[in-house]
């Protein structure tokens, strides 16, 4: 077995108390072990929320197109298709011989389902606003049309038909990912039901609630013949664990890597780390509909100008973030990236933000105070302590800070529960800009901050109406601009991917989209 250099003296000392084997671990070259830094609260691609829930669904399902080795959009159960010359119609022709992991047949009927039940109102899935440029969708979500009217039908069992509004360039792309995987009719992994039907490389064998989910070879996908591991046993670990545990050998892959060990990787075990850049944002919103912020668009402003972000990568992170001024991130397919932020000093910006406060007579009655909520773990506490020290030191504002488990802390979000300011993350489901800027759009499921405006509604529908990619490209920066002078949330920083990587996983391929399935991997021990 290859063994990990131990790089610090502490590290071994850690793992003498803080690592354990699972009680029934197997031959170690027989399963390949990951971390997830958030036990999943739903394994449901359509009602599922965060992207530990979405690493583990790339391996469960298939969506009628999936993302390759390198992160390229590639046929899943689909093997070919077809879009009309007006780019409003797509025709998918499923292989013949798809079947769940039980051995039940797959056919065009189950994905229908899926896409109806994605959209249905009852679901309340984060993700329905993968589907609302197909026709109908919209009216289905708001409750004003039933799901069987969506534009998705099966004319065979191994064809299915989809219908969009409007032509849309980056759609094929939102095939690929999870929420828009088949879901079986019989399902159930919650609640200690019976573990989940799936169609993808893998199936549910085990779950050991927030502590494991372990995943066997499902020899009913279609392509499995390829599929070299056989099991994959998910771990959930705190990211300040996690170097912990793969020094200690029990895992092959991070999730993540934690500030705490990143620089003492980079320093004596480099070829174990894999960095690259990815497409995701961490993000604070406000919510405006507080009396906080509903109304104070100065007193917003100034709260993103106090931040110095170049302080918080460098200090507070550390592992190549990159300070974020706008909320699309750079490297985006036919998107400009813009350097204008550059031209102003963290001391401009701190001027600027004392400047706003006093023509907005903020604070002047006495001393201010806002709550920035945020879910435990993930580091999360000292990025927000880090904004409120700022936020103390440049404007004179207190914070309350208020941690709260995930499960908690998203519910509360999503509904607007007692809170003022959030800590949100967004990756993209795609490289195309609109899965950032969807974020704003006043029907998005995603939209937590209560943002809306018709005009940048407008914007973006013409966005994705137009043909001409320039014209598009416009029309979307257009977009950006109006919520960056609304600010209805602050951008801190564009994320990288961080991972630690045992050299005897073979088949690793860094993608911006950060996507890497099992099934491309292989374990290969060194003799």
């Amino acid at each position: 077995m290859t063994t990990v250099r131990m790089f610090s003296a502490i590290v071994a000392a850690l793992l003498h108390c803080a690592c354990t084997n699972d009680s029934n671990e197997i031959e170690a070259s027989a399963v390949l072990n990951r971390s997830v830094n958030s036990a999943p609260v739903s394994l449901d691609p359509q009602a599922y929320s965060g992207s530990d829930a979405e690493m583990i669904l790339y391996d469960l399902g298939e969506g009628l197109l999936t993302i390759g080795e390198s992160g390229e959009l590639i046929g899943g159960i689909a093997e070919r298709w077809e879009v009309s010359d007006d780019g409003e119609m797509f025709t998918f022709h499923l292989r013949s011989n798809l079947k769940w992991s039980d051995g039940s047949e797959l056919d065009a009927q189950d994905v229908v389902r899926s896409f109806q039940r994605l959209v249905e109102p009852g679901t309340n899935s984060p993700s329905a606003h993968n589907a609302r440029q197909i026709k109908n969708a919209k009216e289905v979500i708001t409750g004003t049309l039933s799901p069987d009217t969506l534009g998705v039908s099966a004319p065979n069992a191994r064809t299915v038909e989809i219908v969009l509004e409007h032509p849309t360039s980056y759609f094929l792309q939102l095939l690929a990912h999870p929420s828009l995987q088949p879901r079986h009719d019989s399902w159930g992994l919650e609640a200690g039901m019976r573990l989940p039907i799936t169609n993808g490389a893998y199936k549910v064998s085990e779950v050991v609630i927030g502590t494991s989910i372990r995943l066997t070879k499902n020899e009913h996908y279609w392509n499995s013949s390829n599929v070299a591991i056989n099991e994959v046993l998910y771990h959930v670990v705190d990211q300040d664990v996690e170097p912990i545990r793969f020094v200690a050998e029990e895992l092959d892959i991070t999730d993540n890597v934690s500030e705490a060990y990143f620089d003492k990787f980079k320093d004596q075990d480099p070829e174990v780390l894999e960095v690259a850049p990815m497409l995701g944002i961490y993000y604070l919103g406000f919510n405006l509909k507080s009396e906080q912020f509903q109304d104070n668009l100065e007193f917003r402003h100034a709260l993103s100008l106090a931040i110095d972000r170049e302080e918080l990568v460098e200090k507070i992170l550390g592992r190549g973030e990159i300070p974020a001024y706008r909320f699309v991130p750079p490297g985006i397919d036919g998107y400009p990236n813009f350097d204008e932020e550059q031209d102003w000093t963290q001391v401009d910006r701190e001027v600027a933000a004392k400047r706003l406060m006093m023509e907005a007579g903020i604070g002047s009655h006495g001393p201010i105070e806002v709550e920035l909520s945020y879910n435990t773990g993930g580091g999360h506490e000292r990025i927000a302590a880090a904004v409120a020290s700022m936020w103390r030191q440049v404007l004179g504002v207190n914070s309350q800070l208020r941690g709260e488990e995930f499960k908690v802390f998203i519910q509360n979000v999503q509904h607007g529960v007692d809170t003022e300011l959030f800590r949100l993350s967004w990756t993209g489901d795609y490289n195309d800009p609109y899965t950032f800027l969807q974020l704003f759009e006043s029907s998005s499921s995603s939209n937590f901050t209560g943002y809306e405006s018709a005009y940048f509604d407008s914007l973006i529908h013409r966005a994705n109406a137009a043909s001409n990619p320039s014209e598009r490209q416009e029309l979307l920066v257009q977009a950006e601009e109006l919520v960056l002078d609304y600010a209805p949330a602050i951008p801190l920083y564009f994320y990288v991917s961080k991972h630690l990587v045992n050299p005897r996983v073979h088949g690793w391929k860094s993608n911006i989209l950060d996507v890497h399935k099992s099934q491309y991997l292989s374990i290969q021990e060194s003799r």
